[in-house]
């Protein structure tokens, strides 16, 4: 079932780079492992309603991608009435692919009330390709053993610990955003 398989945090950009499984189980392959239910963040676009399905598009800043809520009873009603154009919504789905367009049937919605969330999502998004990548790096015999503990001294006066690990698969923006989030003045 759904609920038993991890949902992974991505990108639209992220699903778009995502290639299809080397098995016929019609997964799809980011950084390195099968992914199939999903969640996003982003805003809505180009809603269209019908009686049996409710498809949209959701735009997070990386890319759109199309998105359809099947309508099976009055629960499902009432998760789509929250969606309106210009609205920011989190969804979960499934990452399935219709005519060669990859697109995410969605089987939740809420709508975004607290714009951290949005910040959120992308960091968790960047932490899940983070470990992702290290564990990819650790499969092709990469040493971690050598990690190094750290101390910083904060401007309050109190000292924050971190490890350093090697940064080899991160990309210039996560590496950016790790620099920023090491600052003294962000611990």
């Amino acid at each position: 079932s759904r609920d038993n398989q991890p949902r992974y945090p991505v990108t639209v950009k992220q699903i778009y780079d995502a290639n299809p499984s080397s098995d016929d189980n019609m997964k799809f392959v980011i950084d390195g492992v099968e992914v199939d239910n999903v969640k996003l963040v982003g805003m809505v676009f180009k809603k269209s309603e019908r009686v049996t399905d409710v498809s949209f598009m959701i735009d997070d800043f990386t890319g759109r991608i199309g998105c359809r809520r099947w309508i099976n009873d009055s629960d499902d009603t009432k998760d789509v009435e929250i969606l309106e154009e210009g609205v920011y919504v989190r969804v979960h789905g499934h990452l399935k692919s219709f005519k060669g367009e990859k697109q995410v049937v969605v089987y939740a919605i809420r709508p975004v009330n607290d714009f951290n969330e949005i910040g959120y999502h992308y960091i968790e998004c960047i932490h899940s390709h983070g470990i992702r990548m290290k564990s990819k790096k650790t499969a092709k015999d990469a040493d971690f053993s050598s990690a190094k503990t750290t101390t910083l001294n904060t401007p309050n006066g109190h000292q924050a610990s971190q490890q350093e690990y090697s940064l080899d698969g991160l990309g210039t923006t996560e590496k950016m955003v790790l620099d920023f989030l090491l600052l003294p003045s962000s611990v």
